[in-house]
């Protein structure tokens, strides 16, 4: 999937009937994150999945205005995590 910059089928800003509702980074937060006074999740513990949330919303809105290349994947979570670096290195000693 390539999402391209000035689409000419890109929506403006204040177009999206729904731009109030796309989620947000405080959408992710845990209740225990909240209790903890926190205002975004924790990165460090959480960040292949606060990552894959946003890219998955990120995708969706893509297919639904036309501004990625070719069909969307009926495995679309899947095929964004088999995308994501993982830093898993192999050991040596």
């Amino acid at each position: 999937m390539i999402i391209q910059g000035d689409h000419p089928r890109q929506p403006q800003r204040g177009q999206l009937q729904w731009e109030n509702e796309l989620p947000t980074l405080a959408d992710t937060l845990t209740r225990e994150e909240l209790d903890s006074g926190r205002i975004c999740p924790s990165l460090t513990l959480r960040i292949r999945e606060v990552s894959t949330r946003i890219a998955l919303v990120t995708a969706e809105l893509a297919y639904k205005f036309g501004m990625a290349d070719g069909s969307k994947p009926d495995d679309l979570p899947d095929r964004i995590q088999s995308q994501m670096f993982d830093p898993v290195y192999k050991s040596y000693v």
